[in-house]
């Protein structure tokens, strides 16, 4: 992994590199979707394509843009924030190079866990850092990611609860929705 990802730094001159991910766990086995990060939006309406675990960040720039003390586990969201902000740029290896295990973890209490992303967005709204439609579009994404966590639970009325403060008007969310309604876990 180190000498795959050393010989792609060589090649490709970036700030920040991160390659593709396995997740594995709850019984299965899954390439984590990634895209190349260009953008704050990007971020705030895709969701997070990078595994702090699977990223190398140059040390010069994190000691201009050290990690956040923050007790409140998003401590890469306002970081990835401020390098995007900032011009910095990213480089993705599209090649699984390590795994993640996806649990229960955090999002054991998921309405603890929105409430930390909610109130880093808005810190980073104070900033300046993002605007308020971008604070906006991170939320409904939460929500959706929070909604997509509890239907593949077969919680069915918390996902809905989800759905419906992710986003009405959505196609997408309208058909999980009702897939949710007629007990079909994804």
């Amino acid at each position: 992994k180190l000498e795959k990802m050393a010989a792609f730094m060589q090649k490709e001159p970036a700030d920040i590199y991160y390659h593709q991910v396995e997740n594995f766990g709850r019984g299965n086995r899954r390439i984590r979707r990634s895209y190349q990060l260009r953008e704050v939006d990007q971020l705030l309406e895709r969701g997070s394509p990078l595994v702090p675990s699977a990223t190398i960040i140059r040390r010069e720039l994190l000691e201009e843009y050290p990690f956040p003390e923050r007790r409140d586990y998003v401590e890469d969201l306002p970081l990835w924030i401020r390098f995007l902000a900032a011009g910095k740029k990213f480089a993705l290896l599209t090649e699984v190079l390590g795994c993640y295990r996806e649990g229960e973890g955090l999002t054991n209490n998921l309405g603890q866990h929105l409430l930390n992303v909610f109130n880093v967005l808005h810190d980073l709204h104070e900033e300046g850092l993002i605007d308020k439609r971008q604070m906006e579009t991170a939320k409904r994404r939460k929500y959706l990611e929070a909604a997509r966590y509890q239907h593949k639970r077969k919680n069915f009325k918390e996902a809905e609860r989800y759905y419906s403060a992710a986003d009405f008007k959505s196609m997408k969310i309208a058909g999980l929705r009702f897939l949710g309604w007629l007990g079909v876990p994804l």
